[in-house]
């Protein structure tokens, strides 16, 4: 019979609580969150960084996130996000555009896929 010592009870725990830290599902949106009645554009535009995040496939291994909010001649706002892989130093970056779709809702569609 085999005998579990203190660190390997201790490590074997520590790995457990790990992987349920944070659980990715689809799950069940709530539809009816509340927006922002009067969003200004215009206050949103610029560089934002990031501090914190849940796990994006676009930024998956990257350091030094930001976006670029601008705004362009027809009135959408264009965006650039931007990252550096951490394994391999190059910049990832993609482009897109947001139009206003509602009281402080953005619809985002991005041009193509990372890294094409």
């Amino acid at each position: 019979m085999y005998t579990f010592d203190f660190k390997q009870v201790f490590i074997l725990t520590c790995l457990i609580q790990l992987s349920l830290s944070e659980v990715i599902s689809s799950g069940i949106c709530n539809r009816n969150i509340p927006t922002v009645k009067h969003f200004n554009a215009k206050r949103y535009l610029g560089r934002w960084y990031e501090y914190a995040k849940y796990p994006n496939v676009f930024e998956k291994g990257g350091k030094c996130i930001y976006a670029n909010y601008g705004l362009l001649q027809n009135g959408d706002i264009g965006i650039y996000n931007f990252n550096i892989n951490e394994v391999t130093g190059k910049p990832n970056d993609i482009r897109g555009t947001a139009k206003l779709a509602g009281p402080g809702k953005l619809k985002v569609r991005f041009s193509s896929m990372p890294g094409k």
